[in-house]
């Protein structure tokens, strides 16, 4: 499928349960959501949500208190206001999954969590996932094709299941494009802590040393740290793949593409779900069959990847199909 300038490969237009009936009145609806660590504004995941949030507002008329997580530990006490401004808590990123399911199970009655990008198994609990690995094999694809010198990188914050799934994903495609293609691997913390997803820094030092050793396509999966990585490709005239959001704007001409996942829909889909009072306690998985996850092609790197059109096109009929099985680490419930 052909995308244009806004698109992404598979068109990622409609959700499940989203399209026109997002469109009609959900009916007075009040929700509280919660960004992890990182902020709102990092370019990637969590400002992903928050066009969700503006979607939720423009759209549905919805009533949303937002909510920032600066350090792990203030997570517990954030959830807790949260939910006292709201019964509905959306909470956006898969580091914050423990404290959810800690706060989760000591609110008070009627208190109701949605959790997107990990799964918590409780009765007050929803849960929206995304094939992540899905996008990230068809990001490999592109690496394969692309690279020059046969070394990829992946410059991931921390081995938490959803970049563990990046990581799967984005090994698969690029062996499946280039037999004896190498990947160098790099996480820049062991756990999700403080400082992983928004230290740009520490991910162009980690992005040089992979430069280094011959990696001249590097996937970031780091949260607003990203950008460093982009700088450190766009400065030494390498390519670079965003992730969550399309970041391809930011380092044109250097930015291969972005391996997307669709969070602003997932937060309407929340939202219209809440206003319309069909939302239960369930495990939702969104990926390429739902027009969830892709990879993104526009104006800023359809000469890089314009020849590869049709090569997309039919990986991403393969694994819809199931004729590309990928394997998934920790999926679909961690």
């Amino acid at each position: 499928m052909m995308m244009t300038r806004r698109g992404l490969l598979g068109a990622l237009a409609v959700l499940s349960g989203l399209g026109g009936a997002a469109r009609a009145a959900a009916g007075a609806v009040t929700v509280s959501v919660v960004y992890d660590l990182g902020g709102k504004m990092d370019k990637s995941f969590n400002q992903s949500g928050f066009q969700g949030v503006l979607a939720a507002r423009r759209r549905l008329g919805a009533t949303v208190h937002e909510y920032e997580v600066g350090v792990p530990a203030d997570r517990p006490e954030v959830l807790r206001r949260a939910a006292a401004a709201s019964g509905d808590v959306i909470v956006i990123g898969a580091s914050a999954r423990e404290a959810v399911a800690d706060v989760a199970a000591a609110a008070q009655p009627g208190v109701r969590f949605t959790m997107i990008d990990a799964a918590i198994v409780a009765p007050n609990v929803a849960s929206i996932l995304f094939a992540d690995h899905q996008a990230a094999f068809l990001a490999g694809v592109l690496a394969g094709h692309a690279s020059g010198t046969g070394v990829a990188g992946f410059i991931g914050g921390a081995p938490v299941p959803p970049v563990l799934r990046f990581l799967s994903g984005f090994r698969q495609g690029l062996a499946h494009a280039r037999v004896g293609a190498r990947l160098v691997e790099t996480m820049l913390a062991a756990d999700a802590g403080a400082g992983v997803w928004d230290d740009p820094f520490r991910a162009l030092l980690a992005a040089r040393r992979q430069i280094d050793r011959g990696a001249d396509v590097l996937f970031a999966v780091c949260g607003g740290s990203g950008v460093g990585v982009y700088q450190a490709a766009a400065d030494a005239r390498v390519l670079a793949v965003g992730v969550d959001s399309n970041q391809n704007h930011l380092f044109p001409g250097t930015m291969l593409t972005s391996a997307v996942k669709r969070v602003d829909k997932a937060v309407v889909h929340a939202v219209n779900a809440i206003g319309r009072g069909t939302w239960m306690p369930e495990t939702r998985v969104l990926g390429l069959a739902e027009d969830a996850v892709g990879v993104a092609i526009d104006g800023h790197n359809g000469a890089l990847v314009g020849d590869l059109l049709p090569v997309l096109e039919q990986t991403r009929r393969a694994i819809i199909t199931g004729r590309i099985d990928i394997a998934a680490p920790l999926f679909p419930i961690r």
